[in-house]
């Protein structure tokens, strides 16, 4: 959990200027003949309206900061023609603003909901509620800002801004997405695998997009994977001469068109196919068990001795290098004991009868004060965890090269770190089996999101979206397959020779499963951030 008091000043007011070349490129797209007047929504140190400038000597510059120190500092050493607002600017969008501008070039502040003021985040809402966009508390700040910005905009007017990459699938970009194809007409991702700014995780991604003259225009998006150091105002009309637009369908998610024609063409085939299921088809998801303070309920070998917790404990699960395969049996889970894992989860019931030994365990909880942490304090007593119940498939909500099925042998339980998992009609072990296939992998990495080192996530409703091939006639050895991951086979190597097999018992020509494979490794590799 992130709290706002351990956040640096320059992350909460989501203030990282952009540098002068990256200013110049954006300034190339958005600044032709035709522009007169352009709008930055957050100038800070003044590099984009000094970049316009430099583009254009006389242009109108519109700029708008928030922070006084860097308001005074540019208004001070600028002396042109500048119409420089020292305000908050969804407060002075929300104020009747009705000018419109030819170009809007910037960097959004990019703070989490949870850091904004109360003012601001109910300025946030209010914009979201003008267009009638679905509003969610996820909603990082930079999304009403650009929002606000392409209403600003001017029919035929261009905008080119930094934001972060995770505009192509998280849920809290969902409504710009929507809002981006209702009012523009071609859109411009430049997808970038290196980070543009030091001292941050955050990927980011340079937007061009021009605005409907006309609100039955169709709307294109293209996304351009290239390197950093093709972000030059030369390179400017080369990168949009290059780009390759597909029309925007109905997609929650735009991860779908970092996808080549002949990817797309592939997933379609086997997606329509009758033995390719979507997961919320043949098996339901549930959270695993919510303790409400896991270093406390899950407990490893030495401290079960120690305390003499014996007959409380039960076998758990929670992490990928728990569980190196895909089958979690008692010789794994003995082998977590040995390592000191915490393999343990302290099961209290209701009913229960507390001896000196457990009495003496839950102190130290108390003393940490984990009864008034919320999911504690909300039950009695604060000890016993709800909804306690195992599956014999398992899927861990993190995962690092693709997600896996886990075959729960034990039936150990799993924390909040893991899903349970329950098959319909599917033989769990075919289930796992099956799972283990580039195109349930490539269908992961559509519909989940990443993090920071290259994490892939996926939750409840993104795993419902995960296609299973699942052949009706399938020879399989699921114990052979778990002796693969131990024998620190390499995964790409697993997921060819699963392709094979599933697709010879399918019928279907290998060819899209090769296909599909090769999207696949082209989105880890942005994933990873190690595209050559």
């Amino acid at each position: 959990m992130n709290f706002k008091k351990f956040e640096s000043d320059q992350k909460l007011r989501g203030g990282y200027y952009t540098p002068s070349y990256l200013c110049d490129f954006i300034s190339s797209f958005v600044i032709d003949n035709k522009c007169k007047e352009i709008l930055e929504p957050s100038f800070g140190d003044g590099n984009f309206l000094s970049s316009a400038l430099r583009k254009k000597k006389d242009i109108l510059l519109n700029g708008v900061e928030i922070n006084k120190e860097e308001f005074k500092k540019y208004k001070n050493t600028n002396k042109l023609r500048h119409n420089l607002i020292n305000e908050d600017f969804l407060e002075w969008y929300l104020g009747n603003n009705k000018k419109k501008y030819d170009g809007i070039i910037g960097n959004p502040p990019f703070v989490r909901y949870q850091y904004l003021d109360n003012h601001s985040q109910l300025n946030s809402e209010k914009i979201f509620k003008r267009f009638n966009l679905a509003f969610t508390m996820h909603t990082n700040l930079w999304v009403p800002f650009f929002i606000a910005s392409i209403d600003l905009l001017k029919p035929g007017g261009k905008l080119g801004m930094i934001i972060p990459n995770e505009i192509l699938y998280l849920p809290h970009a969902k409504s710009l997405r929507s809002f981006l194809k209702l009012k523009m007409s071609k859109i411009i991702i430049l997808d970038c695998n290196e980070l543009l700014f030091e001292n941050t995780l955050q990927g980011t991604s340079v937007i061009f997009a021009t605005k409907k003259i006309d609100d039955k225009e169709k709307s294109y998006l293209s996304i351009n994977r290239l390197k950093k150091d093709l972000l030059h105002k030369d390179n400017t009309n080369k990168i949009i001469k290059d780009s390759v637009f597909k029309e925007i369908g109905n997609e929650e998610k735009w991860m779908i068109y970092l996808l080549n024609n002949d990817e797309i063409k592939a997933l379609n085939y086997l997606k329509n196919k009758k033995e390719v299921k979507t997961f919320s088809d043949i098996a339901s998801t549930d959270v695993g068990i919510v303790t409400g303070a896991n270093k406390f309920f899950l407990i490893n070998k030495e401290t079960v001795h120690n305390y003499k917790l014996e007959k409380y404990m039960e076998p758990m699960f929670g992490k990928s290098n728990h569980c190196k395969g895909i089958i979690y049996d008692a010789e794994q889970h003995k082998k977590n004991i040995e390592k000191n894992n915490p393999s343990f989860f302290l099961r209290i019931k209701k009913d229960t009868k507390i001896n000196l030994a457990l009495k003496k365990y839950l102190k130290i909880g108390e003393k940490e004060e984990l009864q008034k942490r919320y999911k504690c304090r909300v039950r009695e007593p604060w000890y016993s965890v709800p909804s306690i119940y195992s599956t014999s498939l398992a899927l861990l909500k993190r995962s690092h090269k693709f997600p896996r099925l886990i075959f729960n042998k034990l039936k150990a339980y799993t924390t909040d770190t893991a899903y349970r998992i329950k098959s319909f009609d599917i033989e769990e072990e075919k289930l796992s089996f099956c799972f283990i296939n580039s195109l349930t992998a490539l269908t992961a990495e559509l519909e989940g999101r990443h993090y920071g080192g290259g994490v892939l996530e996926l939750t409840p409703s993104e795993i419902e979206r995960l296609l299973i091939p699942i052949p009706t006639k399938l020879k399989f050895n699921i114990e052979n397959l778990n002796k693969e991951f131990f024998e620190n086979k390499d995964e790409n190597t697993i997921l060819t020779t699963q392709n094979s097999i599933i697709s010879k018992s399918l019928k279907i020509d290998l060819k899209y499963f090769k296909i599909i494979h090769k999207a696949l490794l082209k989105l880890q590799k942005r994933r990873f951030r190690n595209e050559q």
